[in-house]
């Protein structure tokens, strides 16, 4: 009895000598913060937003005050300008409850390492604000903000295998896409993010190449195309085999690499019959692309993101994106799939699955590669001086077909003509109407209005006005560009919510380009048909090591067996 008097008595003394506090001097805390942030290489003046999710569990709003971001270690030479403090409460937190919750956003502005100084050591800062009318201090937790160096990160570079399966040879062709530049080229209006002046405006692992003699000159930073490890671009027959290595740069950006691979034909120091991008035998030149029609595996490959919160699934949320495109004709069959990736089975099979794949793997469709188009006006043949005319194969001398040819040298609208001549693949109307716009033969009416003042050409491209807006994006309208449930119509596609649902229909693109899409959907249903194709096209994965970085490997197949 006498022990439990004292614990009473010493409970009392604690209560009667302690400072009162309220429930609410405890109550609030970060829901969201900056966990690592990297400035990208170069930069002048980096702009970031900084989020701050802040949750009050008390039974009243709370004034929130006196916001301030510091460094922990202060440096005399701080590249980082605090710019200013928002909130979306108005510096009010509202009550516990759904609505109390409360953003803070600070605006801040980074210099970067330049060519000259590749110095500057990481800064830690940590935020805080007061609250309440006792002015507690809440602090968010240190956070590291690095700068890039723009040096080659040994170790992190993306492997790909080609392998040839074809019965012919096949000459590998990559091309890269371009990327923005650190110093866009002023002169440009509206600023044009991937312009430049010189190499030394573009990230390290990319160059300034010219795309534009006039008006006006014009640049754009482009990726530099890796080389094969054997320095030679040509497959053999059957089993031919080549590595590529895809170099990781300390940018402080997401993207590593962009652009697209494609397999070319009959390839001499001239050229080659298909897939051409001038560059004969060996490379393709820098920012140069293919020659339609050509079937192509597009990527983007990501690294890791230039910020983290703790909200970030795995600290980086980075994912590459593939897929394989036909919207500008097909040649070699091609598919690609991660060597280091795990699908993520019928629930998920847009995760590190296989565009392209010659079996299927359900939900998904096989791709069979063996097309049956509407009419002979989908084939393409080469092109030939004295061409024959023609309209059915049995014009044609044997092993020719009749289809489609290409004369640059002919005047616009004439361009492309039917024929006879060597099989090299299929075109699509998009590619038609892309290499000639004036084209006006049926079944590709280039210029042929369908939509008020815009055409055919238009319609297909789905690249000016309304058109240029997806069917499948909120808010879409009826005069979109192409939407279709292509589960509904014969194609081996996965439902909704698995793929995209249309949230607007255009029945002008339903009557004029659908019916120019479905053979190649029907035979191929995992490849990309059209622009906005994306729902049941895009491919994404991400392999993460040690230090929470995307590092994927792929497999390209030409002619793919399985």
């Amino acid at each position: 009895m006498k022990q439990i008097t004292l614990v009473k008595l010493l409970a009392t003394i604690i209560i009667m000598f302690s400072p009162i506090l309220s429930f609410a001097d405890a109550t609030l805390f970060f829901g969201i913060q900056p966990t690592a942030i990297k400035v990208s290489y170069g930069a002048a003046a980096q702009h970031f937003n900084l989020q701050f999710y802040i949750v009050n569990n008390a039974p009243q709003a709370q004034t929130l005050s006196n916001f301030q971001l510091v460094p922990t270690n202060p440096s005399t030479n701080n590249p980082i300008t605090i710019n200013g403090y928002t909130s979306t409460c108005n510096n009010i937190i509202p009550a516990q409850g759904p609505n109390g919750v409360c953003n803070i956003f600070v605006q801040i502005t980074a210099q970067g390492n330049q060519l000259t100084n590749t110095s500057i050591s990481p800064i830690t800062y940590q935020f805080s604000l007061q609250y309440g009318a006792r002015k507690i201090t809440l602090s968010s937790n240190p956070f590291t903000i690095s700068f890039a160096t723009g040096t080659l990160i040994e170790g992190l570079s993306r492997t790909f295998t080609f392998l040839n399966k074809c019965s012919y040879p096949v000459w590998l062709g990559i091309a890269s896409g371009a990327t923005d530049s650190i110093k866009p080229d002023p002169s440009t209006s509206p600023l044009d993010t991937k312009s430049c002046v010189t190499d030394s405006d573009c990230y390290p692992g990319s160059q300034c190449i010219q795309v534009q003699t006039t008006p006006t000159v014009l640049k754009h930073c482009f990726w530099i195309n890796p080389a094969p490890s054997s320095d030679n671009y040509e497959l053999p027959a059957g089993n031919g085999e080549t590595t590529v290595s895809f170099p990781v740069y300390d940018n402080g950006i997401d993207t590593i690499w962009s652009g697209g691979v494609a397999g070319r034909t009959h390839c001499t120091s001239d050229g080659c019959d298909t897939g051409d991008c001038t560059g004969g035998i060996g490379a393709c030149p820098p920012g140069q692309g293919f020659s339609a029609p050509v079937s192509t595996a597009e990527f983007t490959l990501l690294n890791n993101n230039p910020i983290v919160y703790s909200t970030t699934p795995n600290n980086n949320t980075d994912v590459d994106t593939y897929d394989v495109t036909v919207i500008n004709g097909i040649t070699v069959p091609i598919s690609m799939t991660p060597t280091n990736g795990t699908w993520g089975n019928s629930t998920a099979p847009y995760t590190c699955g296989t565009p392209g794949a010659l079996s299927a793997n359900a939900p998904l469709g096989a791709c069979a590669w063996s097309f049956t188009p509407p009419s002979n006006d989908y084939i393409w043949v080469q092109y030939m001086d004295s061409p024959t005319a023609c309209t059915t194969n049995s014009n044609c001398t044997a092993p020719q077909v009749c289809g489609l040819s290409f004369n640059p040298s002919a005047a616009a609208g004439s361009k492309i003509t039917k024929t006879c001549g060597t099989f090299l693949g299929y075109w699509t109307a998009d590619a038609v109407c892309a290499k000639d716009p004036q084209h006006n033969t049926a079944p590709f009416t280039c210029t042929l209005p369908v939509q008020g003042p815009l055409t055919f050409a238009d319609l297909l491209g789905c690249s000016t006005g309304d058109l240029s807006q997806s069917c499948y994006s909120t808010g879409a309208v009826n005069t979109c560009c192409g939407c279709v449930d292509w589960n509904t119509v014969g194609a081996v596609v996965p439902t909704p919510p698995i793929t995209q649902a249309c949230n607007a229909i255009n029945p002008t693109w339903t009557t004029n380009a659908q019916p120019t899409l479905l053979w190649l959907k029907t035979a191929c249903p995992t490849v990309y048909t059209y622009p906005f194709d994306d729902a049941s096209s895009t491919f994404t994965c991400q392999t993460l090591n040690e230090q929470q970085i995307n590092t994927t490997n792929y497999t390209i197949t030409f002619c793919p067996t399985s």
